[in-house]
């Protein structure tokens, strides 16, 4: 299985979002059934950026012991929202502390510990997602943009030292 992960890891593949049954394997005995998650939709950024609204469906096995998977690139199949992720380089920008000020210090809608530390843990989100959209989104571009004005300058100097 190690192996296995670690081939998934290089070729950087992920697992296209899905629908239908949640079981893909069932070992067809009545006596003591077992069901597992076997099958799965790999994918990789090219197709993802290609066919971003793509899904796979789990259909029932009907004669099989594993479920059959069509993989659909129509439109009109609603996505699942991507989980937000916390970065470490969060913390080495500016505002990061006056975001957590704001985020416990905002009143909030009154409910027990939990309702509050979420809807705390809401704003937090709203202003790590603003945050990294502003700041470190299109990171690609951005680098780009400074190796050229980097090139620039070493040019100008190696031109007109002083």
């Amino acid at each position: 299985m190690a192996e296995f992960q670690s081939c998934i890891d290089n070729c950087k593949l992920i697992e296209l979002s899905g629908r239908g049954a949640n079981h893909t394997w069932y070992n067809n005995q009545d006596s003591s059934p077992i069901t597992r998650k076997l099958d799965r939709t790999l994918i990789n950024e090219a197709w993802l950026s290609a066919h971003p609204q793509s899904n796979a469906l789990f259909d029932t096995p009907g004669g099989s012991d594993h479920s059959p998977i069509l993989v659909t690139t129509a439109t009109d199949i609603e996505r699942r929202k991507v989980p937000f992720k916390f970065y470490n380089l969060f913390t080495t920008h500016p505002d990061y502390p006056n975001l957590l000020d704001n985020a416990w210090s905002s009143p909030s809608v009154r409910g027990t510990s939990m309702y509050e530390l979420c809807q705390r843990l809401k704003v937090v989100k709203v202003g790590y997602t603003e945050l990294n959209r502003k700041n470190f989104s299109n990171i690609q571009a951005r680098t780009a943009k400074a190796h050229e004005a980097l090139i620039r300058k070493q040019a100008q100097i190696l031109s007109t030292p002083s």
